[in-house]
């Protein structure tokens, strides 16, 4: 990892957990929420698209305000394709810290987020080379960014469903682009 990707995993988490206190006291509806969820993935390198596959999503929420809240999110994927005459699979693991804004109010709210976090990467590629197969293995971790943006649809008071978009990318790790749509179910409190 960088030291400048060092310094920056060091002072955002101490910004995210200093803020709170500051802004929460200004809304009194604020609400904890958690969210798990499942969609598609879709993972690319710097030579192009490294496969599709399943991907799960886990997280907590705190409100901030009204409109404001920080989300710590765990994303987790699959990934396959058939590429130089053999499979490549993987799986890319993504911790995030998020801050998401939503602009409107009501049974559904929409919103957009943005934050950093850690990408892990986990890649095995069989290919025939000279009549028998090789297979090379890589592993990557390092820090990462991203963004994304959803709809939060209020079944009850406390229960929601999350169609949503997130885009995370590290230019260090073996997967510069992970894509991943999904549907989650929240619960608030």
């Amino acid at each position: 990892m960088s030291p400048s990707a060092m310094r920056f995993g060091l002072v955002l988490p101490l910004f995210l957990a200093l803020t709170p206190g500051a802004i929460a006291g200004q809304d009194p509806g604020r609400r904890v929420e958690v969210f798990a969820g499942a969609g598609l993935a879709r993972m690319g390198g710097d030579e192009g698209s490294l496969g599709t596959g399943p991907g799960i999503v886990a997280g907590f929420g705190y409100g901030l305000s009204a409109r404001l809240r920080l989300e710590i999110e765990l994303i987790r994927a699959r990934h396959e394709r058939d590429i130089a005459g053999g499979p490549l699979e993987g799986t890319v693991t993504s911790g995030t810290a998020n801050l998401a804004y939503t602009r409107t109010r009501g049974r559904t709210r929409i919103f957009v987020s943005a934050g950093a976090g850690i990408l892990s990467s986990r890649t095995t590629h069989t290919f025939p080379s000279g009549g028998e197969n090789v297979t090379v293995k890589s592993s990557d971790d390092d820090f990462a960014w991203g963004a994304g943006g959803g709809v939060d649809i209020f079944l009850k008071r406390r229960l929601s469903l999350r169609p949503a978009f997130r885009w995370v990318t590290s230019e260090a790790t073996g997967v510069m682009g992970l894509i991943v749509a999904t549907v989650t179910a929240g619960y608030h409190w």
